[in-house]
């Protein structure tokens, strides 16, 4: 329990009326300092009875790198409200504001770092409605947030684009099986024809040739500055490797990804976002299509033998490269 500068106000002033009042016997003083102080005995009452707020909150999906979305929150209770939260990973890191009882709030946050990260601890002030004292209630559950590493729009080098050229477009001439579409997923293979018969949508799944793939291999060593170089770089060549029609198999110290499995993309972001420095085989590295080493605080992509920044690779003034990249990737 804390008393606020106003409460010390009407405390000091009614302990003075009444001092004041017993030494001159002025009985209008008292008729000040009995007011104030049954005003601090019920304000203190009435913040001491409050039970613990209920908080709910709705924490964004995950996303990457640069964007920007809503945190919700509501909380129940039966004073007025402030609150303190502690964010990790985001712009800003923490937000004070008063709010409505029993109302949905939000405020923007920006993801600024790939990785897992939280939304919490929580501080819930309560106080009276004159705002005498407050009350302070600590939520140590914190809410997880994943955040994917940047997606950067991709202009492709000679090199490169002769490997998207030469790996050829997934064929898609042999029906393979019918399933239901994933959320997420892009709705580029989507069967209208049989989603219009069921409640649900369907997606149609070709055979295609193992042959016009390409393979990349990734690491990141040392620290996280590097992996996160390695991470944004292999995110947004996927992705320019995805538009042009090429099949992907993706290995990373923490995994491989490969496009025959449902939300290709979506599970390569989380291995990206989730992955720590590590390394893959010589072996592996050497037998590439494509490899990305971060290293001294950059991406250096190697294609046929030509090492070169990735960098080198990014197509400059495209604006909000998430907003442009997501859709044509399957990226809600």
């Amino acid at each position: 329990m804390n008393v606020t500068r106003r409460g010390w106000v009407v405390i000091c002033s009614g302990v003075l009326a009444m001092v004041a009042g017993g030494m001159h016997g002025a009985r209008t003083l008292d008729a000040i300092a009995v007011p104030a102080l049954v005003l601090v005995v019920l304000a203190f009452g009435w913040v001491l009875s409050l039970d613990k707020p209920t908080v709910e909150r709705v924490v964004p999906d995950p996303a990457p790198v640069g964007t920007t979305h809503e945190m919700k929150l509501r909380v129940t209770s039966g004073g007025l409200v402030s609150i303190h939260e502690e964010l990790s990973g985001t712009e800003p890191t923490s937000v004070d504001q008063p709010i409505d009882t029993e109302t949905w709030v939000s405020y923007p946050i920006t993801y600024v770092r790939r990785g897992r990260h939280t939304v919490g601890p929580l501080h819930v002030t309560v106080s009276d409605p004159l705002e005498l004292f407050t009350r302070t209630f600590r939520y140590t559950i914190a809410d997880p947030i994943l955040v994917y590493p940047q997606l950067s729009p991709v202009s492709p080098p000679p090199s490169l684009s002769a490997l998207a050229s030469t790996s050829g477009v997934i064929e898609r001439q042999e029906f393979e099986r019918l399933r239901e579409h994933v959320p997420g997923e892009s709705l580029s293979s989507v069967d209208w024809k049989t989603s219009a018969k069921h409640d649900d949508l369907f997606v149609v799944e070709y055979s295609h040739s193992e042959s016009g793939g390409v393979t990349l291999v990734a690491e990141g060593v040392g620290n996280r500055q590097n992996v996160d170089a390695m991470a944004r770089a292999v995110a947004s060549l996927v992705a320019y490797l995805r538009t042009q029609g090429v099949s992907v198999t993706v290995v990373l110290p923490n995994g491989t990804v490969s496009t025959d499995q449902t939300a290709f993309f979506q599970r390569l972001l989380f291995v990206l976002a989730t992955t720590s420095p590590g390394r893959v085989s010589t072996a592996a590295l050497e037998s590439a299509d494509l490899s990305v080493v971060g290293r001294r605080g950059t991406a250096m992509v190697t294609v046929d033998g030509k090492e070169f920044p990735f960098t080198a690779c990014l197509e400059p003034d495209r604006g909000n490269a998430h907003e442009q990249i997501a859709p044509e990737v399957g990226l809600s």
